[in-house]
């Protein structure tokens, strides 16, 4: 019975989780619920495997990027490099990166962890991060300047 509780626990869960992706956001709705917002040049992709044994023997990947911070919109770290973590893709609703390339991050203190860990940065495809962008970054830097007023 506790094993069914859970399956449909999770089921509930991912299913709401993953309808909030659904649709459109403006990038002032992106700006107002991450935690940081910056723009930087993704160093190095390191991937990594988890087993959940709680729920199946399922693998779980995860991904840690790390990026060679340029400018921060919100949140600032004090921090020339920062690691984001997210899933690999493929159905895990993880945010894509490629080496070298130079992105607008949108991300959030896990919310799990903040008061234990609160250098754990996650994003997903949910924050719709993009390659960096001029007409992005003008916008995120009027943004920024009201809300550091």
């Amino acid at each position: 019975m506790y094993k069914l509780f859970l399956i449909l626990a999770v089921l509930l869960y991912t299913h709401s989780s993953a309808s909030t992706c659904i649709g459109t956001s403006t990038i002032t709705e992106r700006f107002n619920n991450a935690d940081v917002i910056l723009s930087g040049k993704v160093i190095k992709i390191d991937t990594t495997s988890f087993s959940d044994y709680t729920i199946s023997d399922v693998t779980h990947f995860w991904q840690k990027v790390s990026l060679l911070v340029f400018k921060y919109y919100k949140g600032e770290l004090q921090k020339d490099t920062v690691i984001v973590e997210s899933g690999i893709g493929k159905g895990d609703c993880g945010a894509t990166f490629k080496l070298n390339k130079t992105y607008i991050v949108f991300f959030y203190i896990h919310p799990e962890r903040k008061d234990v860990h609160p250098e754990r940065y996650v994003t997903t495809i949910c924050e719709k991060n993009r390659i960096y962008n001029n007409k992005d970054n003008r916008t995120l830097l009027k943004l920024s300047r009201k809300y550091n007023q």
